[in-house]
């Protein structure tokens, strides 16, 4: 037992080392080729873990062969004995406080323990039976404050279904052209506000991105609903609810629904998805197939022509930015005749970190380390994520190719570009919990007649229902009277807000926060954010009951969906989509 249990640490220990994430019960929320594909990019984990379990069962059975066969068991043996197994236990045992950062708090947390208080939460899930329609059984004065809220016609039957909001916010910064104009999503692997943009508390390691930054509409407090890719399309193009372990995860069950693909197909777009890596993953074909799109572009249909990224266990993610980006455009050297919508899900800067002309981007990596102004002992600590500063540093280079190619194409000049992240990387050290989902978004076009930096918080659950109404007032695109977008649209105040509850899915089995105003509840813990997302613990435990209660209540209606209630009637699938 005590062989079997060290194994079981080392295990998730090695799992640790290589992704900086804690090994949860998202472990069963991914089919065995989703499992596979990541263990084989990390590398080693389970053989690292293998020969450790070997050299020390060998170990302990020779230690105890030794003294139950030499020794009689006397009180020192006994002793001897106690002391082994205390030695065993010891590192699994002593789990930091929260006053450290989200980092230091990891390592020293017990990583079985919570591997199996994770599987036990998600087999025996707790329910709240509170009302889930009303804030009437709030009781503190936050239920009181400016929130906004939607009005639902048919809850019972259609939970997530209300009125639209038409609130545009978009429309003040765009010239007025009456060509529809072409959308272009870049959605960047990993990217994270930790490392790029303005105030980057690791320093930033995206110079192309700040500079579009100055030049676009840029929320530097963006989140993303989910700590992993597997969120990113439902919440950033349909702004879906989650079921129960991801919108995607629900497969060919998936409820229709309305989305900016669907949408903009029914009014005459042509719609593509780009993805270096192989579409299947997470089950993203499914949602795009369902929501009508016209193109997919996966591993799959690369020309040869086209070097993979480096391999590693004989597993490789598929190709690079550069080299998506260059398919991308040889895919669009036919004239058009519609008007675009183009979704670009990069891969490269994702574990294991392996890129082409690597030595390239470590002499960049190099070079920018003495730009940001930090000691040898900060250099040091740097070096130790060179590959993975090394790949953000690509992604950024690959991003400036992009711009520069696309300005020679004729549809730049009526071509909206949005940029963020998915997620933020975990593989380099967070400072804190709402780290993991803090990711820039860059809305960038020559049709832009100001911009403007918001320091507002917003989420990929804002976006599509904010473009769906800008192009609904200035392109005359058809907006459905009733949707089932979780976001409200974006918040253009420059100062620093939050008029939203917005709930993160961390995987697809750890749905632990929930943010409300500027209080995030992680799990047991309530923090404080400020206007930088740094956050602070807070004692107030009736103020943690009343959160508790908002995001139990937002539970039990989300896991409505996974048990059979559609977002919306046919009537409007007739009416609004292909």
């Amino acid at each position: 037992m005590i062989v079997l249990f060290l194994f079981l640490e080392l295990l998730f220990v090695f799992y640790y080392k290589s992704t900086l994430v804690l090994l949860g019960a998202d472990l069963f929320s991914y089919s065995y080729n989703d499992i596979f594909q990541t263990v084989a990019s990390s590398g080693g984990v389970v053989v690292l873990a293998i020969i450790s379990l070997l050299i020390y069962g060998v170990i302990v059975i020779k230690f105890l062969n030794f003294f139950t066969r030499k020794i009689k068991l006397s009180l020192n043996v006994l002793v001897l004995l106690f002391l082994l197994v205390g030695f065993t236990f010891l590192g699994t045992i002593i789990t930091a406080k929260h006053n450290h950062s989200d980092f230091v708090s990891n390592i020293t947390t017990n990583k079985t323990l919570y591997f199996l208080e994770a599987t036990h939460t998600y087999y025996y899930p707790y329910i709240n039976e509170t009302d889930i329609y009303a804030d009437t059984y709030l009781k503190n004065s936050i239920a009181t404050r400016a929130f906004r809220k939607f009005e639902y016609p048919q809850p019972s039957e259609f939970p997530f279904l209300h009125k639209s909001i038409d609130e545009d916010v978009l429309s003040s910064f765009f010239v007025t052209e009456t060509t529809q104009p072409d959308l272009v999503f870049l959605v960047v692997e990993g990217l994270g506000r930790a490392f790029s943009g303005n105030g980057a508390y690791l320093g930033s390691f995206t110079p192309f991105l700040d500079s579009l930054a100055q030049e676009s509409l840029y929320w530097e407090n963006c989140l993303s609903n989910t700590g992993r890719t597997f969120g990113v399309l439902p919440s950033l193009f349909g702004s879906l609810p989650f079921g129960k372990n991801g919108y995607l995860e629900m497969g060919e069950k998936m409820p229709k629904s309305l989305s900016l693909i669907n949408l903009l197909k029914k009014n005459g777009y042509s719609t593509s998805f780009y993805y270096g890596g192989n579409a299947s993953f997470d089950k993203m074909d499914i949602f795009l197939k369902k929501n009508n799109i016209d193109f997919v572009f996966d591993e799959d249909t690369f020309p040869k022509k086209f070097a993979k990224l480096p391999s590693k266990n004989n597993f490789s993610w598929g190709y690079g930015d550069n080299e998506l980006y260059q398919y991308y455009f040889e895919t669009k050297k036919k004239n058009k005749i519609k008007p675009n919508l183009d979704i670009l899900l990069t891969i490269s800067t994702h574990s294991p970190f392996k890129i082409n002309d690597a030595a390239i981007y470590n002499d960049l990596f190099e070079k920018h380390l003495n730009s940001l102004e930090l000691s040898p002992k900060e250099k040091d600590d740097y070096r130790n994520y060179r590959d993975q500063y090394a790949t953000i540093l690509y992604a950024d280079v690959s991003l400036k190719n992009f711009f520069e190619n696309y300005k020679k194409k004729d549809s730049f000049e009526n071509t909206i570009f949005l940029i963020t992240g998915d997620h933020r990387l975990p593989e380099i050290p967070m400072q804190n919990k709402i780290d993991r989902y803090h990711v820039p978004l860059i809305i960038y076009s020559p049709m832009l007649k100001s911009t403007s930096t918001m320091s507002s918080i917003v989420s990929h659950f804002d976006v599509t229902p904010s473009v769906v109404t800008y192009l609904s007032n200035k392109h005359q695109i058809k907006k459905p009277e009733l949707t089932t977008w979780m976001g409200f649209g974006l918040d253009t105040l420059k100062s620093f807000r939050n008029q939203n509850k917005i709930p993160i899915m961390q995987t697809k089995a750890d749905f632990v926060d929930y943010l409300v105003g500027t209080y995030h509840l992680n799990n047991n813990t309530l923090y404080k954010v400020n206007e930088h997302l740094e956050e602070y613990i807070i004692e107030n435990d009736t103020l943690k009951a009343e959160i508790k209660s908002m995001f139990e209540a937002f539970k039990r209606k989300n896991s409505e969906i996974t048990e059979g209630k559609q977002l919306l009637p046919d009537s409007l699938l007739v009416k609004y989509t292909p």
